[in-house]
C-alpha cells in the first residue's frame, strides 16, 4: 500500500511523498475525500494510478516469493528488527533535516513522515487582534474572486495570440495589472497568504505567524462588514487552510452542493455566482471571498461538451479559459457591478504544460517554474482613490494591503505591517514561493521574471 501511494506521487508529481505532500493532503483532506475530489483525481491520473497499482502488485509478489525462499522464522526476525532500527534512525534523521528523508523504502518512509507531521502540527489557536483600526467606512461591497489554475498569459487581454477573453478585452470599467506572480504555486499556501498578508521577507514562516496573524475577515468584521465565503469547488468541509479561529469571523460559508450541478462540474461557478448575487443584494455592507472552480484539471470537464467554440481554440485549456473565465464574467460581471461591488480578481496559481521539469502542473517544490505562478490580476469597478501607474510592476502579495484600503484602512498604517498596495510599484515583490511555507525543507523562494 505504501509503495503504491509513493509510486502514484512519483508518477504524477515528479517525486515521491515528502513532507510538503503531507501538509497538502492534511490541509485539503475534505477536498480529496469528497466525491468530486476523488472523481477529479481518478479522471486526471487514471494511467499513472493503474501503472502504480501494477508495480505495487509486482513488488508485493516479489516480497512474498522472497519470504517463501527464506526460512520463515529467520526472515521474520531479521525483517522486523532491521525495519524497527531503520524506522527509528529514519525518524531522527528526518527531525534533524527539518523533514527531509530520501533513499528509504516506502514502507518505512511514509509512516515516518506521517509521524513527524503528527508530532509537529501547525498552530491552531486564537489569532492576534487586528494591528490597527479603520479610518473610514470603506467601500460598501468588496469582493475577492480567486480563480483556480488560471494562467494570466492565456488571456488575449494580456496578449495571448488566440482570442480567449474577447469579453474582458473589450470591457471598459477595468484596471488590468496584467500578468503577476502568485504568492505561491500551490492553492493551500497562496489562498492563506492572500488572506493574512504575510510579507515576502518573512517567508519561510518558521514561527507560523501566518496561522496567528489577523485574517482579512477580522479586519472586515472590525469595520462593520458582513463577511461571507463562497466556495464553488467542493461541498466538503475544510480546505484553503481555513481553521476554526478564522472561521469565527466569517458570518456565512456557502459551498457548492453536489446535487445542484447534476455531476456537471462546469456549472459550479455559475451556481455559486447566483449565491454571490443574492448576498450582494441582501447586505448593504459586505465583504466576500469567492473561490471559483475555474480551469482545474481535468480541463475538458470545465466546459460543456456540447458548447460550440471558435475554431481557433484547439486545446482543452484554451476552451476552459474561454468558458470558465471570459464566459463567466460575460454572464455576471455587469450584474456584480450594478450592485456596486468592487472586485479584485486573480487566480490561486498558474499551470505548467510543456515547461514542467518534473511533469507536475503546479505545487512543484523540487523544480518550480514561473508558469506555475503565472496569474492574472484585475480590478473591476476601479476605485478612483487609487493612482495606478502602467509603468509599475505588480505582485499578488499586494492583494491583501489593497483589500485593507478598500475596507477602510489607512495606507500609512498598512505599510508598517504589510506589503505595499496596488497604487505603488511592486517590482521588489516579483517572486513566488514553493513547498512548505512553514519550514526550511522543501521551501523555495523563486524569482518570477
Amino acid at each position: 500500500i505504501t509503495y503504491f501511494f509513493d509510486a502514484v506521487f512519483l508518477k504524477t508529481q515528479g517525486r515521491g511523498i515528502q513532507i510538503p505532500t503531507i501538509w497538502l493532503l492534511q490541509s485539503e483532506a475534505g477536498v480529496f475525500l469528497s466525491d468530486f475530489g476523488l472523481f477529479k483525481l481518478l479522471s486526471a491520473y487514471t494511467k499513472p494510478i493503474l501503472e502504480a497499482f501494477f508495480r505495487a502488485i509486482l513488488v508485493t509478489a516479489s516480497l512474498v516469493l522472497l519470504s517463501k525462499l527464506t526460512t520463515r522464522y529467520r526472515f521474520g526476525v531479521i525483517t522486523t528488527c532491521s525495519s524497527f532500527i531503520i524506522f527509528i534512525l529514519s525518524y531522527f534523521a528526518t527531525a534533524i533535516n527539518n523533514g527531509s528523508i530520501f533513499l528509504v523504502p516506502s514502507i518505512i518512509k511514509i509512516p515516518v513522515l506521517f509521524l513527524y507531521v503528527m508530532l509537529n502540527q501547525n498552530y491552531s489557536g486564537p489569532r492576534d487582534d487586528i494591528y490597527f483600526k479603520p479610518t473610514n467606512s470603506g467601500l460598501n461591497k468588496v469582493v475577492l474572486i480567486i480563480d483556480e489554475s488560471v494562467r494570466g498569459d492565456y488571456f488575449s487581454l494580456n496578449g495571448y495570440t488566440k482570442d480567449t477573453t474577447p469579453y474582458l478585452k473589450n470591457f471598459k470599467n477595468i484596471e488590468n495589472f496584467r500578468i503577476v506572480p502568485a504568492t505561491s504555486n500551490c492553492s493551500w499556501s497562496s489562498d492563506l497568504l492572500m488572506r493574512v498578508g504575510t510579507k515576502l521577507e518573512k517567508l519561510p514562516d518558521i514561527e507560523q505567524s501566518s496561522m496567528k496573524a489577523p485574517s482579512i475577515f477580522q479586519y472586515a468584521k472590525a469595520n462593520g462588514y458582513y463577511t461571507a465565503f463562497v466556495d464553488a469547488q467542493v461541498d466538503a468541509a475544510g480546505g484553503y487552510m481555513l481553521e476554526a479561529e478564522e472561521i469565527r469571523y466569517i458570518d456565512s460559508i456557502n459551498k457548492i452542493s453536489s446535487h445542484l450541478n447534476n455531476g456537471n462540474t462546469y456549472k459550479n461557478d455559475r451556481i455559486m455566482a447566483e449565491k454571490l448575487v443574492s448576498l450582494l443584494k441582501k447586505h448593504e455592507k459586505i465583504f466576500v471571498i469567492f473561490n471559483k472552480q475555474g480551469t482545474h484539471l481535468p480541463y475538458n470537464l470545465m466546459y460543456p461538451e456540447e458548447e460550440k467554440f471558435p475554431e481557433y481554440l484547439e486545446s482543452d485549456y484554451e476552451k476552459a479559459i474561454y468558458w470558465a473565465v471570459d464566459g463567466f464574467f460575460k454572464e455576471y460581471l455587469d450584474e456584480f457591478l450594478k450592485l456596486n461591488a468592487q472586485i479584485i480578481y486573480t487566480s490561486d496559481h498558474g499551470q505548467s504544460f510543456e515547461d514542467a521539469k518534473s511533469g507536475v502542473a503546479h505545487c512543484d517544490w523540487v523544480t518550480p517554474v514561473a508558469s506555475q505562478a503565472n496569474v492574472p490580476l484585475i480590478l473591476f469597478g476601479a476605485d478612483s482613490s487609487f493612482n495606478f501607474d502602467a509603468n509599475y510592476s505588480y505582485s499578488q502579495f499586494q492583494v491583501f494591503p489593497t483589500l485593507l484600503r478598500l475596507l477602510g484602512y489607512n495606507q500609512k498604517f498598512i505599510s508598517k505591517d504589510y506589503e505595499v498596495d496596488l497604487s505603488q510599484d511592486g517590482k521588489h515583490l516579483r517572486y513566488f514561493v514553493a513547498g512548505n511555507i512553514f519550514g526550511e525543507f522543501g521551501f523555495k523562494k523563486v524569482i518570477f521574471d
